[in-house]
């Protein structure tokens, strides 16, 4: 008698549970990971886990009564096989929140980017020891500012800084600058000479250009009569400093976000397939087995 033998006749039965359950492991295994990546918090995706249970327990028995009412158990089986596929194919294509980059402009004597990295978190603590080593090995970085605009903050810009388009208005050629709700700069920050206080670090400030004209070409000294801040959203040219400066998650609200809407959609239609898999599974399964169930059945 041969140790193995092969039943021909469950063998897809067999082979199905090997790549299902071979395929949704490593899927349901990395789902928080794979929710972080995209921006959210634990506790968003805490609350999914909460509410995934629930839809399958409604989900299940109203597809097992159709399965038993019009007899399409295979039917209803392969289709939700090929809606838990496409489900776990089109998180390649969830769109990641848009996470503001946002760090504070410090001026007054010296001018300084100013950032806090609040996130206690194993990877932000790689982030910090990271910029701490690039500060030592790179001089300059340049950075794309969009500030929040004030009257304080123009008129530092006109006076101290010489930007004059954003002088009192005179005439039409510079109206569009002064009115704007934001303001443009070209920053050049000294690396070399950052300072950080425990998560906190303080870029000073070469130089900067108004780079919403394209025609300056002249480096101004960024230094202000009285002290000023302002919030800027900020794009570098440093890699590791977009890492310090982006925040890990989503800090408003998600439910506004069609980001969030669409990975939750996906990730619903993705647990509800597989718990209708695991449920008509097992039922043809059985059927597959008949009378032979007691020295068939194993997974």
């Amino acid at each position: 008698m041969p140790l193995i033998q092969l039943d021909v006749k469950m063998l897809p039965m067999k082979v199905h549970y090997f790549l299902f359950m071979g395929g949704v492991g490593p899927m349901t295994s990395f789902l928080p990971t794979i929710a972080k990546q995209l921006g959210y918090s634990t506790a968003v995706f805490g609350v999914f886990y909460c509410i995934l249970p629930i839809l399958s327990l409604i989900v299940k028995p109203i597809v097992g009564a159709i399965a038993d009412q019009f007899r399409v158990k295979k039917t209803i089986f392969l289709t939700f096989v090929l809606l838990s596929g496409f489900a776990g194919f089109s998180l390649m294509f969830v769109p990641e929140i848009p996470l503001e980059t946002t760090a504070e402009l410090s001026c007054h004597d010296l001018s300084y980017l100013h950032v806090c990295n609040n996130d206690n978190s194993l990877s932000s603590n790689c982030v910090n020891k990271r910029i701490k080593e690039h500060t030592s090995g790179v001089s300059l970085v340049g950075c794309e500012l969009k500030c929040k605009s004030s009257d304080h903050f123009r008129d530092e810009l006109c006076k101290m800084w010489k930007f004059n388009d954003y002088c009192p208005v005179s005439n039409l050629s510079n109206k569009n600058y002064y009115i704007d709700d934001h303001i443009y700069l070209f920053i050049v920050l000294q690396m070399n000479h950052t300072m950080d206080d425990k998560n906190c670090f303080f870029f000073p400030i070469s130089h900067a250009r108004f780079y919403y004209n394209n025609t300056e070409t002249v480096n101004h000294t960024p230094v202000c009569s009285t002290y000023l801040k302002s919030q800027c959203q900020v794009q570098c040219s440093s890699a590791t400093i977009m890492d310090l400066i982006t925040p890990q998650t989503f800090k408003g609200s998600v439910l506004a976000l069609n980001q969030f809407w669409i990975f939750f959609f996906i990730i619903c239609l993705f647990w509800i397939s597989q718990a209708v898999i695991y449920s008509l599974g097992d039922s043809i399964c059985f059927e597959q087995l008949g009378k032979d169930l007691h020295i068939g059945f194993i997974y």
